[in-house]
């Protein structure tokens, strides 16, 4: 199967390779401004904002799946540059969807995001919950959504929606590897308030086993995709202390935190996924890579 991943630079692009890299049959091809460096996987440099350079790329691949990760993440980000959050992550998806028709590619598979809910009024939320973005960055991913779904619509364009909650895993970012990291250089780990903020923590390798399942089924459908359990900041630091000793302090919280969404993954364990790694699994993993890159 010949797949082409946007974004495959990236921190989800470079496990999703590496797993797709598992079956020899797999062709596959990153698209991104910067070169994973990953053997084995052809390299295009261009951006999900050219379409003239997307449409150079595909008119002799004769691709049959594009998965698209390309995309601005940062929630403070999009507040701060809404146009260019908007740029990156409602053009450039329609830029890639315009290719996929002009092209005939067979599937897409879209990454989304938790931030699409906004501040949930229960949890956990599942996929019919009320979606209320509270950020510029939940809003271009939810337009994203419904381009993605017009294509079907309109097009036939076969598609499937992962909305990540809390992704976290070697190369990531997010408070899981700041932990860890501050930990393994022995700085103390500072929590805000009493720590009791919450999150629902995914490890990478999880992710991408959802991203696998799309490769052949999940179709014309959206998942929540997270592991379904809330846990504090707090327990974060104290599950790294427990497996690296360091100090926990506690600052002063300014505002208190809205409500953060927990997903409902009842509809995508309907369909076989499992999240397997807990939190302490995933923390000593990260451990592990961070020793192993000394």
């Amino acid at each position: 199967m010949k797949i082409l991943i946007t974004g495959g630079s990236g921190f989800v692009g470079k496990h999703l390779i590496n797993k797709l890299k598992e079956d020899s049959e797999n062709e596959i091809y990153a698209l991104d401004i910067v070169d994973p460096q990953i053997k084995g996987v052809e390299y295009v440099n261009a951006s999900i904002l050219d379409y003239e350079a997307i449409k150079n790329v595909l008119k002799d691949l004769n691709i049959d799946i594009i998965y698209h990760l390309a995309a601005q993440i940062s929630l403070p980000f999009s507040v701060e540059n809404p146009l260019k959050d908007f740029e990156l992550n409602v053009q450039g998806t329609v830029n890639v969807l315009e290719a996929c028709r002009e092209f005939k590619i067979k599937k897409i598979v879209f990454i989304s995001t938790a931030a699409v809910y906004g501040i949930p009024t229960e949890n956990p939320v599942s996929e019919d919950a009320p979606k209320r973005p509270s950020t510029p960055y939940g809003m271009s991913k939810l337009s994203a959504e419904s381009y993605v779904q017009l294509y079907h619509k309109l097009y036939g364009l076969t598609y499937t929606i992962l909305r990540f909650f809390n992704l976290y895993g070697p190369r990531g970012k997010g408070v899981v590897p700041i932990f860890v990291s501050r930990a393994m250089n022995k700085d103390s780990l500072t929590l805000v308030g009493s720590g009791d903020q919450i999150r629902d923590f995914l490890y990478v390798d999880d992710a991408v086993n959802a991203l696998h399942m799309a490769l052949k089924g999940l179709d014309n459908n959206d998942f929540n995709v997270g592991f379904g359990k809330e846990t504090t900041i707090k327990q974060v630091a104290e599950e790294v202390n427990k497996q690296i000793s360091v100090e926990i302090s506690y600052k002063e919280q300014e505002t208190k935190e809205d409500l953060y969404p927990i997903a409902n993954i009842e509809k995508i364990k309907s369909k076989g996924f499992e999240p397997k790694i807990n939190l302490e699994e995933g923390i000593k993993r990260i451990i592990e890579y961070g020793q192993a890159s000394n």
